[in-house]
Protein backbone atom coordinates (compact mmCIF):
# COMPACT_ATOMS: atom_id res chain seq x y z
CA UNK A 1 0.00 0.00 0.00
CA UNK A 2 1.42 3.36 -0.99
CA UNK A 3 1.79 5.36 2.21
CA UNK A 4 0.53 8.50 0.49
CA UNK A 5 -2.81 6.72 0.24
CA UNK A 6 -3.11 6.88 4.02
CA UNK A 7 -4.33 10.44 3.51
CA UNK A 8 -7.68 9.02 2.42
CA UNK A 9 -8.06 6.92 5.60
CA UNK A 10 -9.84 8.66 8.46
CA UNK A 11 -7.53 9.42 11.38
CA UNK A 12 -9.85 7.43 13.67
CA UNK A 13 -9.30 4.29 11.57
CA UNK A 14 -5.53 4.83 11.56
CA UNK A 15 -5.61 5.11 15.36
CA UNK A 16 -7.68 1.89 15.63
CA UNK A 17 -5.23 0.05 13.38
CA UNK A 18 -2.29 1.32 15.43
CA UNK A 19 -3.98 0.28 18.69
CA UNK A 20 -4.70 -3.25 17.47
CA UNK A 21 -1.23 -3.65 15.97
CA UNK A 22 0.28 -2.60 19.30
CA UNK A 23 -1.99 -4.94 21.22
CA UNK A 24 -1.18 -7.89 18.96
CA UNK A 25 2.52 -6.87 18.78
CA UNK A 26 2.44 -6.56 14.98
CA UNK A 27 5.46 -4.59 13.80
CA UNK A 28 5.60 -2.28 10.82
CA UNK A 29 8.29 -4.56 9.40
CA UNK A 30 6.05 -7.63 9.62
CA UNK A 31 3.19 -5.77 7.97
CA UNK A 32 5.45 -4.48 5.20
CA UNK A 33 6.87 -7.96 4.58
CA UNK A 34 3.41 -9.50 4.27
CA UNK A 35 2.10 -6.74 1.99
CA UNK A 36 5.22 -7.17 -0.19
CA UNK A 37 4.52 -10.90 -0.45
CA UNK A 38 0.88 -10.10 -1.33
CA UNK A 39 2.12 -7.78 -4.09
CA UNK A 40 4.43 -10.49 -5.41
CA UNK A 41 1.55 -12.98 -5.52
CA UNK A 42 -0.55 -10.53 -7.54
CA UNK A 43 2.36 -9.81 -9.92
CA UNK A 44 2.86 -13.56 -10.40
CA UNK A 45 -0.72 -13.70 -11.67
CA UNK A 46 -0.38 -10.55 -13.77
CA UNK A 47 -2.94 -8.50 -11.86
CA UNK A 48 -3.09 -5.38 -9.73
CA UNK A 49 -5.72 -4.57 -7.17
CA UNK A 50 -8.59 -2.38 -8.30
CA UNK A 51 -8.61 1.15 -6.94
CA UNK A 52 -5.89 3.30 -5.48
CA UNK A 53 -5.41 1.16 -2.35
CA UNK A 54 -6.61 -2.09 -0.80
CA UNK A 55 -9.67 -1.94 1.43
CA UNK A 56 -8.73 -1.76 5.11
CA UNK A 57 -11.29 -2.56 7.78
CA UNK A 58 -10.93 -2.77 11.54
CA UNK A 59 -12.98 -5.37 13.39
CA UNK A 60 -12.97 -4.91 17.14
CA UNK A 61 -15.56 -7.17 18.69
CA UNK A 62 -14.04 -8.53 21.92
CA UNK A 63 -14.68 -12.23 22.34
CA UNK A 64 -15.67 -12.56 18.67
CA UNK A 65 -13.32 -10.95 16.16
CA UNK A 66 -10.50 -8.50 16.62
CA UNK A 67 -8.38 -7.84 13.56
CA UNK A 68 -7.24 -5.47 10.87
CA UNK A 69 -8.43 -6.83 7.55
CA UNK A 70 -6.70 -5.86 4.30
CA UNK A 71 -8.63 -6.89 1.20
CA UNK A 72 -7.34 -6.69 -2.34
CA UNK A 73 -10.09 -6.56 -4.97
CA UNK A 74 -8.81 -8.21 -8.15
CA UNK A 75 -10.09 -8.29 -11.74
CA UNK A 76 -10.39 -12.07 -11.52
CA UNK A 77 -12.99 -14.71 -10.85
CA UNK A 78 -13.39 -15.97 -7.28
CA UNK A 79 -11.55 -19.17 -8.23
CA UNK A 80 -8.63 -17.22 -9.69
CA UNK A 81 -8.49 -15.05 -6.56
CA UNK A 82 -8.16 -18.23 -4.49
CA UNK A 83 -5.12 -19.15 -6.61
CA UNK A 84 -3.57 -15.76 -5.81
CA UNK A 85 -4.25 -16.35 -2.10
CA UNK A 86 -2.62 -19.78 -2.27
CA UNK A 87 0.40 -18.22 -4.01
CA UNK A 88 0.49 -15.62 -1.20
CA UNK A 89 0.48 -18.40 1.43
CA UNK A 90 3.29 -20.18 -0.43
CA UNK A 91 5.27 -16.93 -0.42
CA UNK A 92 4.72 -16.51 3.31
CA UNK A 93 6.03 -20.04 3.90
CA UNK A 94 9.01 -19.62 1.56
CA UNK A 95 9.96 -16.37 3.31
CA UNK A 96 9.67 -18.24 6.63
CA UNK A 97 7.18 -15.65 7.89
CA UNK A 98 3.89 -16.09 9.66
CA UNK A 99 0.66 -14.17 9.54
CA UNK A 100 0.15 -12.78 13.04
CA UNK A 101 -3.10 -12.89 14.95
CA UNK A 102 -4.84 -9.59 14.44
CA UNK A 103 -3.96 -9.22 10.75
CA UNK A 104 -5.94 -10.72 7.91
CA UNK A 105 -5.06 -10.38 4.24
CA UNK A 106 -7.47 -11.54 1.56
CA UNK A 107 -7.99 -11.43 -2.19
CA UNK A 108 -11.43 -10.95 -3.70
CA UNK A 109 -12.25 -11.77 -7.32
CA UNK A 110 -14.80 -9.32 -8.65
CA UNK A 111 -15.49 -10.95 -12.03
CA UNK A 112 -17.84 -13.90 -12.39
Amino acid sequence: MNLSNLDSLPMEKIMEIDRLFEEFDISDETTADLLTIAGEAMRNHGVMHLGDKPEVDVFDYPGELRAVHVKYRLPLTAEEAVEVYLDFLDGVCLAEKSIPNGLNISFEGVHA
